[in-house]
C-alpha cells in the first residue's frame, strides 16, 4: 500500500498524531533514504515518561530531511545544522 502511494501521490511521507493535544507528531518516510540498521546503530536512546526510545542522529535526521522537497524539512535541516555546528 505504502509503494502504491509514492507511485500513484508521490507521497514522500506522512504525520502521525496524538488525539488528545495533537502535539506528539510522528513523520513516516515513504521511501526512507538511510536503512533502519543504520538509524538504529547511530540513535541516541531519549526517556519519554517509562518509555526509552531512539532517536535518529541530527546527521541522520538532516540526511532524511534534505531529499523531501518540503519547506518546513528545509527549516528543520537550517536549525539541525545549527545544532550539529554546536557540538
Amino acid at each position: 500500500m505504502i509503494d502504491q502511494w509514492f507511485r500513484e501521490k508521490g507521497m514522500l511521507a506522512f504525520s502521525l498524531r496524538t488525539n488528545e493535544t495533537r502535539a506528539l507528531v510522528l513523520d513516516v518516510l515513504v521511501k526512507p533514504v538511510v536503512s533502519f540498521a543504520e538509524l538504529r546503530r547511530d540513535a541516541t536512546m531519549v526517556k519519554v515518561g517509562s518509555l526509552e526510545i531512539p532517536v535518529a542522529s541530527i546527521a541522520h535526521l538532516i540526511e532524511m530531511k534534505s531529499g523531501t522537497g518540503r519547506s518546513k524539512d528545509m527549516i528543520d535541516v537550517e536549525e539541525l545544522r545549527k545544532i550539529q555546528s554546536q557540538k
